[in-house]
């Protein structure tokens, strides 16, 4: 009877020592699925970054592309306001002559 104690008592430590085991092993399975989430959100943010960077030049880029377009545009209206008006300078300077003539 003693004999079937001690081996009770045996298993009893046995499951024990398993038990411990399997619970260290857990806690070290969680943080590395924890660890691996974390490099995982860390890469997804590396992305993201990229990401936004990519398309915030791509804005950078279209803004300047238009801003180059409006200036032209008024430099040409400028131009033309420009040509326009030495044009009617020049036909009232005519005018003017012709009025003084008479």
């Amino acid at each position: 009877m003693h004999e079937l104690e001690n081996q009770i008592q045996q298993l009893h430590n046995d499951i024990d020592i398993r038990s411990k085991e399997l619970q260290r092993v857990r806690n070290e399975v969680q943080k590395e699925i924890k660890y691996e989430k974390k490099e995982s959100l860390e890469i997804d943010w590396f992305v993201i970054i990229i990401i936004f960077r990519h398309r915030e030049e791509k804005l950078r880029n279209q803004n300047e592309e238009k801003i180059r377009d409006l200036v032209q545009k008024h430099d040409k209206e400028q131009k033309q306001l420009l040509e326009e008006f030495a044009k009617a300078h020049d036909s009232l300077k005519i005018r003017i002559s012709e009025l003084q003539i008479k």
